[in-house]
Protein backbone atom coordinates (compact mmCIF):
# COMPACT_ATOMS: atom_id res chain seq x y z
CA UNK A 1 0.00 0.00 0.00
CA UNK A 2 2.77 2.41 0.97
CA UNK A 3 4.72 1.59 -2.19
CA UNK A 4 1.61 2.33 -4.31
CA UNK A 5 1.14 5.72 -2.66
CA UNK A 6 4.82 6.55 -3.20
CA UNK A 7 4.52 5.57 -6.87
CA UNK A 8 1.43 7.76 -7.31
CA UNK A 9 3.19 10.67 -5.59
CA UNK A 10 6.24 10.30 -7.88
CA UNK A 11 4.00 10.20 -10.97
CA UNK A 12 2.15 13.34 -9.85
CA UNK A 13 5.44 15.18 -9.24
CA UNK A 14 6.80 14.04 -12.59
CA UNK A 15 3.66 15.19 -14.42
CA UNK A 16 3.86 18.59 -12.70
CA UNK A 17 7.50 18.96 -13.72
CA UNK A 18 6.66 18.03 -17.32
CA UNK A 19 3.76 20.51 -17.32
CA UNK A 20 5.99 23.30 -15.97
CA UNK A 21 8.64 22.60 -18.58
CA UNK A 22 6.08 22.61 -21.39
CA UNK A 23 4.51 25.81 -20.08
CA UNK A 24 7.90 27.56 -19.96
CA UNK A 25 8.68 26.33 -23.48
CA UNK A 26 5.34 27.54 -24.86
CA UNK A 27 5.68 30.97 -23.21
CA UNK A 28 9.24 31.27 -24.53
CA UNK A 29 8.06 30.46 -28.07
CA UNK A 30 5.20 32.96 -27.75
CA UNK A 31 7.57 35.69 -26.60
CA UNK A 32 10.00 34.88 -29.40
CA UNK A 33 7.19 34.92 -31.97
CA UNK A 34 5.82 38.14 -30.53
CA UNK A 35 9.01 40.16 -30.97
CA UNK A 36 8.74 40.41 -34.78
CA UNK A 37 5.10 41.48 -34.43
CA UNK A 38 6.08 44.11 -31.88
CA UNK A 39 8.81 45.47 -34.15
CA UNK A 40 6.44 45.54 -37.15
CA UNK A 41 3.88 47.48 -35.12
CA UNK A 42 6.51 49.97 -33.97
CA UNK A 43 7.70 50.49 -37.57
CA UNK A 44 4.12 51.09 -38.73
CA UNK A 45 3.54 53.74 -36.05
CA UNK A 46 6.92 55.43 -36.62
CA UNK A 47 6.33 55.70 -40.38
CA UNK A 48 2.99 57.42 -39.84
CA UNK A 49 4.47 59.79 -37.26
CA UNK A 50 7.09 60.71 -39.86
CA UNK A 51 4.29 61.49 -42.31
CA UNK A 52 2.61 63.76 -39.78
CA UNK A 53 5.92 65.48 -38.98
CA UNK A 54 6.34 66.29 -42.66
CA UNK A 55 2.78 67.57 -43.00
CA UNK A 56 1.44 64.52 -44.84
CA UNK A 57 -1.67 62.55 -43.75
CA UNK A 58 -1.63 59.03 -42.39
CA UNK A 59 -1.53 56.46 -45.21
CA UNK A 60 -4.88 54.96 -46.19
CA UNK A 61 -3.19 51.57 -46.49
CA UNK A 62 -2.10 51.88 -42.85
CA UNK A 63 -5.70 52.32 -41.71
CA UNK A 64 -6.96 49.41 -43.79
CA UNK A 65 -4.24 47.11 -42.49
CA UNK A 66 -4.86 48.00 -38.85
CA UNK A 67 -8.63 47.58 -39.26
CA UNK A 68 -7.94 44.08 -40.58
CA UNK A 69 -5.19 42.77 -38.28
CA UNK A 70 -6.30 44.31 -34.99
CA UNK A 71 -9.36 42.07 -34.94
CA UNK A 72 -6.99 39.50 -33.46
CA UNK A 73 -6.47 40.02 -29.74
CA UNK A 74 -2.83 38.87 -29.80
CA UNK A 75 -1.91 41.43 -32.45
CA UNK A 76 -3.90 44.11 -30.60
CA UNK A 77 -1.82 43.35 -27.52
CA UNK A 78 1.45 43.73 -29.43
CA UNK A 79 0.19 46.93 -31.04
CA UNK A 80 -0.62 48.27 -27.57
CA UNK A 81 2.93 47.50 -26.42
CA UNK A 82 4.30 49.22 -29.51
CA UNK A 83 2.19 52.31 -28.79
CA UNK A 84 3.59 52.35 -25.25
CA UNK A 85 7.18 52.10 -26.47
CA UNK A 86 6.86 54.79 -29.14
CA UNK A 87 4.92 57.11 -26.83
CA UNK A 88 7.60 56.86 -24.15
CA UNK A 89 10.27 57.74 -26.72
CA UNK A 90 8.23 60.73 -27.94
CA UNK A 91 7.29 62.04 -24.47
CA UNK A 92 10.94 61.87 -23.37
CA UNK A 93 12.10 63.86 -26.40
CA UNK A 94 14.09 60.94 -27.86
CA UNK A 95 12.04 60.28 -30.99
CA UNK A 96 14.11 60.29 -34.16
CA UNK A 97 12.25 59.78 -37.46
CA UNK A 98 13.70 57.28 -39.93
CA UNK A 99 15.99 58.72 -42.58
CA UNK A 100 14.61 58.80 -46.14
CA UNK A 101 17.82 59.85 -47.91
CA UNK A 102 20.48 58.20 -45.78
CA UNK A 103 21.27 61.38 -43.84
CA UNK A 104 21.61 61.27 -40.06
CA UNK A 105 18.43 62.45 -38.35
CA UNK A 106 18.21 64.42 -35.09
CA UNK A 107 15.59 63.93 -32.34
CA UNK A 108 12.33 65.80 -32.85
CA UNK A 109 11.59 68.72 -30.53
CA UNK A 110 9.50 67.60 -27.58
CA UNK A 111 6.48 69.81 -28.24
CA UNK A 112 6.43 68.89 -31.94
CA UNK A 113 6.73 65.17 -31.18
CA UNK A 114 3.96 65.32 -28.58
CA UNK A 115 1.64 67.14 -30.97
CA UNK A 116 2.23 64.61 -33.75
CA UNK A 117 1.71 61.63 -31.45
CA UNK A 118 -1.55 63.12 -30.16
CA UNK A 119 -2.67 63.63 -33.76
CA UNK A 120 -1.87 60.01 -34.52
CA UNK A 121 -3.89 58.78 -31.52
CA UNK A 122 -6.81 60.98 -32.53
CA UNK A 123 -6.63 59.54 -36.04
CA UNK A 124 -6.33 55.98 -34.72
CA UNK A 125 -9.47 56.52 -32.61
CA UNK A 126 -11.62 56.15 -35.75
CA UNK A 127 -10.15 52.67 -36.27
CA UNK A 128 -10.69 51.84 -32.59
CA UNK A 129 -14.31 52.94 -32.92
CA UNK A 130 -14.84 50.63 -35.89
CA UNK A 131 -13.27 47.74 -33.94
CA UNK A 132 -15.56 48.30 -30.95
CA UNK A 133 -18.49 46.40 -32.44
CA UNK A 134 -16.18 43.56 -33.52
CA UNK A 135 -14.89 43.08 -29.97
CA UNK A 136 -18.32 43.55 -28.44
CA UNK A 137 -19.41 40.29 -30.09
CA UNK A 138 -16.48 38.35 -28.67
CA UNK A 139 -16.00 36.62 -25.32
CA UNK A 140 -16.56 38.98 -22.34
CA UNK A 141 -12.93 38.56 -21.25
CA UNK A 142 -11.69 39.64 -24.68
CA UNK A 143 -14.21 42.49 -24.77
CA UNK A 144 -13.03 43.59 -21.32
CA UNK A 145 -9.44 43.62 -22.54
CA UNK A 146 -10.45 45.82 -25.48
CA UNK A 147 -12.14 48.29 -23.12
CA UNK A 148 -8.93 48.29 -21.07
CA UNK A 149 -6.98 49.01 -24.27
CA UNK A 150 -9.20 52.04 -24.98
CA UNK A 151 -8.69 53.33 -21.45
CA UNK A 152 -4.95 52.67 -21.43
CA UNK A 153 -4.34 54.78 -24.52
CA UNK A 154 -6.86 57.48 -23.63
CA UNK A 155 -9.02 56.79 -26.69
CA UNK A 156 -12.45 56.96 -25.06
CA UNK A 157 -12.64 60.75 -25.21
CA UNK A 158 -12.30 60.53 -29.00
CA UNK A 159 -14.96 57.84 -29.52
CA UNK A 160 -17.50 58.91 -26.92
CA UNK A 161 -20.53 58.29 -29.13
CA UNK A 162 -24.06 57.41 -27.86
CA UNK A 163 -23.99 53.80 -29.19
CA UNK A 164 -20.65 53.11 -27.52
CA UNK A 165 -21.73 54.69 -24.23
CA UNK A 166 -24.96 52.65 -24.33
CA UNK A 167 -22.94 49.46 -24.91
CA UNK A 168 -20.65 50.25 -21.98
CA UNK A 169 -23.65 50.87 -19.71
CA UNK A 170 -25.08 47.49 -20.70
CA UNK A 171 -21.73 45.91 -19.97
CA UNK A 172 -21.72 47.58 -16.55
CA UNK A 173 -25.19 46.32 -15.77
CA UNK A 174 -24.63 42.68 -16.68
CA UNK A 175 -20.88 42.18 -16.22
CA UNK A 176 -19.01 40.92 -13.17
CA UNK A 177 -16.75 42.99 -10.89
CA UNK A 178 -13.71 42.71 -13.19
CA UNK A 179 -15.76 43.91 -16.14
CA UNK A 180 -17.18 46.79 -14.10
CA UNK A 181 -13.75 47.94 -13.00
CA UNK A 182 -12.39 48.12 -16.56
CA UNK A 183 -15.50 49.84 -17.89
CA UNK A 184 -15.48 52.38 -15.06
CA UNK A 185 -11.80 53.14 -15.68
CA UNK A 186 -12.61 53.75 -19.35
CA UNK A 187 -15.53 56.02 -18.44
CA UNK A 188 -13.34 58.09 -16.11
CA UNK A 189 -11.09 58.93 -19.07
CA UNK A 190 -14.04 60.44 -20.99
CA UNK A 191 -14.13 63.32 -18.51
CA UNK A 192 -17.94 63.70 -18.48
CA UNK A 193 -19.24 64.23 -14.90
CA UNK A 194 -22.83 63.30 -15.76
CA UNK A 195 -21.76 60.05 -17.42
CA UNK A 196 -19.54 59.18 -14.46
CA UNK A 197 -22.41 59.68 -12.00
CA UNK A 198 -24.74 57.57 -14.17
CA UNK A 199 -22.16 54.78 -14.31
CA UNK A 200 -21.69 54.87 -10.52
CA UNK A 201 -25.45 54.54 -10.05
CA UNK A 202 -25.50 51.45 -12.27
CA UNK A 203 -22.68 49.86 -10.27
CA UNK A 204 -24.36 50.87 -7.02
CA UNK A 205 -27.57 49.01 -7.95
CA UNK A 206 -25.73 45.78 -8.75
CA UNK A 207 -25.74 43.13 -6.05
CA UNK A 208 -21.96 42.69 -6.03
CA UNK A 209 -19.34 43.86 -3.59
CA UNK A 210 -17.15 46.65 -4.92
CA UNK A 211 -14.16 47.42 -2.73
CA UNK A 212 -14.27 51.07 -1.55
CA UNK A 213 -10.74 51.72 -2.81
CA UNK A 214 -11.75 50.71 -6.34
CA UNK A 215 -14.27 53.55 -6.33
CA UNK A 216 -12.27 56.25 -4.53
CA UNK A 217 -8.98 55.49 -6.31
CA UNK A 218 -10.77 55.19 -9.64
CA UNK A 219 -12.46 58.57 -9.24
CA UNK A 220 -9.07 60.12 -8.51
CA UNK A 221 -8.11 59.13 -12.09
CA UNK A 222 -11.02 61.11 -13.54
CA UNK A 223 -9.66 63.15 -16.45
CA UNK A 224 -12.26 65.92 -16.65
CA UNK A 225 -13.10 68.87 -14.41
CA UNK A 226 -12.75 67.31 -10.95
CA UNK A 227 -14.50 70.21 -9.18
CA UNK A 228 -17.58 69.82 -11.40
CA UNK A 229 -17.64 66.06 -10.76
CA UNK A 230 -17.36 66.52 -6.99
CA UNK A 231 -20.14 69.10 -6.96
CA UNK A 232 -22.44 66.81 -8.95
CA UNK A 233 -21.64 63.84 -6.72
CA UNK A 234 -22.60 65.88 -3.65
CA UNK A 235 -25.82 66.97 -5.40
CA UNK A 236 -26.72 63.33 -6.05
CA UNK A 237 -25.20 61.89 -2.86
CA UNK A 238 -28.48 60.97 -1.16
CA UNK A 239 -29.57 58.95 -4.21
CA UNK A 240 -26.75 56.45 -3.66
CA UNK A 241 -26.57 53.60 -1.16
CA UNK A 242 -24.90 54.25 2.17
CA UNK A 243 -21.72 52.42 1.16
CA UNK A 244 -21.44 54.35 -2.11
CA UNK A 245 -22.00 57.62 -0.24
CA UNK A 246 -19.06 56.70 1.98
CA UNK A 247 -16.96 55.87 -1.09
CA UNK A 248 -17.81 59.22 -2.67
CA UNK A 249 -16.95 61.14 0.50
CA UNK A 250 -13.66 59.27 0.79
CA UNK A 251 -12.82 60.28 -2.78
CA UNK A 252 -13.68 63.93 -2.08
CA UNK A 253 -11.56 63.80 1.09
CA UNK A 254 -8.56 62.61 -0.91
CA UNK A 255 -9.20 65.12 -3.71
CA UNK A 256 -10.28 68.49 -2.36
CA UNK A 257 -10.88 70.60 0.73
CA UNK A 258 -13.27 72.95 -1.07
CA UNK A 259 -16.50 71.33 0.11
CA UNK A 260 -16.42 71.92 3.87
CA UNK A 261 -19.74 73.77 4.02
CA UNK A 262 -21.69 71.13 2.11
CA UNK A 263 -20.15 68.22 3.99
CA UNK A 264 -20.83 69.99 7.28
CA UNK A 265 -24.47 70.19 6.18
CA UNK A 266 -24.47 66.40 5.71
CA UNK A 267 -22.99 65.97 9.17
CA UNK A 268 -25.73 68.13 10.75
CA UNK A 269 -28.55 66.38 8.88
CA UNK A 270 -30.45 63.99 11.19
CA UNK A 271 -31.35 61.80 8.19
CA UNK A 272 -27.71 61.14 7.30
CA UNK A 273 -26.63 57.57 8.10
CA UNK A 274 -24.05 57.08 10.85
CA UNK A 275 -21.48 55.58 8.44
CA UNK A 276 -21.78 58.62 6.19
CA UNK A 277 -21.34 60.92 9.18
CA UNK A 278 -18.16 59.07 10.12
CA UNK A 279 -16.84 59.80 6.63
CA UNK A 280 -17.75 63.47 7.13
CA UNK A 281 -15.85 63.57 10.44
CA UNK A 282 -12.77 62.10 8.71
CA UNK A 283 -13.06 64.86 6.09
CA UNK A 284 -12.78 67.49 8.84
CA UNK A 285 -9.87 65.59 10.28
CA UNK A 286 -8.00 66.44 7.09
CA UNK A 287 -9.41 69.89 6.31
CA UNK A 288 -9.73 72.36 9.15
CA UNK A 289 -13.16 73.98 9.35
CA UNK A 290 -14.03 76.23 12.29
CA UNK A 291 -17.78 75.42 12.63
CA UNK A 292 -17.01 71.69 12.67
CA UNK A 293 -14.67 72.02 15.67
CA UNK A 294 -17.43 72.45 18.23
CA UNK A 295 -19.35 69.47 16.86
CA UNK A 296 -16.19 67.32 16.96
CA UNK A 297 -15.67 68.34 20.60
CA UNK A 298 -19.24 67.40 21.39
CA UNK A 299 -18.82 63.97 19.78
CA UNK A 300 -15.52 63.41 21.60
CA UNK A 301 -17.19 64.09 24.95
CA UNK A 302 -19.94 61.51 24.32
CA UNK A 303 -17.96 58.60 25.73
CA UNK A 304 -21.14 56.79 26.74
CA UNK A 305 -22.79 57.09 23.31
CA UNK A 306 -24.49 54.08 21.75
CA UNK A 307 -21.87 54.23 18.99
CA UNK A 308 -18.33 54.82 20.22
CA UNK A 309 -17.19 55.51 16.65
CA UNK A 310 -18.35 59.13 16.99
CA UNK A 311 -15.96 59.62 19.88
CA UNK A 312 -13.14 57.54 18.40
CA UNK A 313 -13.08 59.20 14.98
CA UNK A 314 -13.54 62.68 16.45
CA UNK A 315 -10.56 62.14 18.77
CA UNK A 316 -8.44 61.41 15.72
CA UNK A 317 -9.86 64.38 13.78
CA UNK A 318 -9.19 66.80 16.64
CA UNK A 319 -5.43 66.62 16.05
CA UNK A 320 -6.17 68.98 13.16
CA UNK A 321 -7.42 71.61 15.65
CA UNK A 322 -4.56 72.39 18.05
CA UNK A 323 -5.33 74.48 21.11
CA UNK A 324 -5.69 74.41 24.87
CA UNK A 325 -9.27 73.16 24.80
CA UNK A 326 -8.32 70.32 22.47
CA UNK A 327 -5.43 69.24 24.71
CA UNK A 328 -7.67 69.29 27.78
CA UNK A 329 -10.33 67.21 26.05
CA UNK A 330 -7.78 64.66 24.82
CA UNK A 331 -6.23 64.37 28.30
CA UNK A 332 -9.66 63.78 29.81
CA UNK A 333 -10.26 60.92 27.36
CA UNK A 334 -7.04 59.25 28.51
CA UNK A 335 -8.99 58.25 31.61
CA UNK A 336 -11.72 56.47 29.64
CA UNK A 337 -12.32 52.79 30.56
CA UNK A 338 -12.41 52.07 26.81
CA UNK A 339 -8.92 51.11 25.53
CA UNK A 340 -9.62 52.33 21.98
CA UNK A 341 -10.67 55.78 23.22
CA UNK A 342 -7.52 56.04 25.36
CA UNK A 343 -5.40 54.92 22.41
CA UNK A 344 -6.84 57.51 19.99
CA UNK A 345 -6.59 60.30 22.55
CA UNK A 346 -2.95 59.48 23.28
CA UNK A 347 -2.16 59.18 19.57
CA UNK A 348 -3.65 62.63 18.89
CA UNK A 349 -1.72 64.18 21.79
CA UNK A 350 1.45 62.71 20.35
CA UNK A 351 0.57 63.93 16.84
CA UNK A 352 0.04 67.44 18.19
CA UNK A 353 3.64 67.37 19.49
CA UNK A 354 2.64 68.06 23.11
CA UNK A 355 5.71 68.35 25.37
CA UNK A 356 6.28 66.29 28.47
CA UNK A 357 5.91 69.41 30.63
CA UNK A 358 2.26 69.72 29.58
CA UNK A 359 1.62 66.08 30.48
CA UNK A 360 3.15 66.01 33.95
CA UNK A 361 -0.27 65.70 35.59
CA UNK A 362 -0.84 62.46 33.64
CA UNK A 363 2.55 60.93 34.39
CA UNK A 364 2.40 61.94 38.06
CA UNK A 365 -1.21 60.86 38.46
CA UNK A 366 -2.65 57.62 39.82
CA UNK A 367 -4.12 56.35 36.52
CA UNK A 368 -1.63 53.71 35.37
CA UNK A 369 -3.56 53.00 32.15
CA UNK A 370 -3.37 56.66 31.09
CA UNK A 371 0.37 56.77 31.79
CA UNK A 372 1.08 53.56 29.90
CA UNK A 373 -0.85 54.43 26.73
CA UNK A 374 0.58 57.94 26.64
CA UNK A 375 4.14 56.70 27.19
CA UNK A 376 3.64 54.18 24.39
CA UNK A 377 2.58 56.87 21.92
CA UNK A 378 5.38 59.25 22.92
CA UNK A 379 7.92 56.45 22.49
CA UNK A 380 6.52 55.78 19.02
CA UNK A 381 6.88 59.45 18.12
CA UNK A 382 10.44 59.52 19.44
CA UNK A 383 11.38 56.40 17.46
CA UNK A 384 9.81 57.85 14.29
CA UNK A 385 11.66 61.14 14.71
CA UNK A 386 14.94 59.29 15.17
CA UNK A 387 14.30 57.19 12.09
CA UNK A 388 13.63 60.32 9.98
CA UNK A 389 16.85 61.93 11.22
CA UNK A 390 18.94 58.90 10.24
CA UNK A 391 17.22 58.62 6.87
Amino acid sequence: MVETLITIYILICASMIVFDCLFIAVMSLRNRAGKPRLEKSKDMIVRQLSNLLEGRPVDVSHDKKLARILKRTVILHHFSEALDTVEKTVREGRFTPPSRDGKEQIPVQLNVGNRCFDLYLKHFASIAEALFEKYRKKDPIVYTYYVFFLKKHDLMKHICKPPIIAALKDFLEYGDIHVCENVMQAIYTVGDPSLTVQALKIVDKKEIFVHPKLVSDGLLCYSGNAAALQSLLLDECERFSVQMQVNILNYIRFASGSHCERIFGLLLNDKTDDEVKFACIRYFGKYKYGPAYFLLKDYAERVDSARNEYCLISLTALRNYPGEDTVTLLKNNLRSPNWHIRFNAAESLSALGIDYSELVDIFDGNDRFSRDILQFQLDRRYAKDKEEIYL
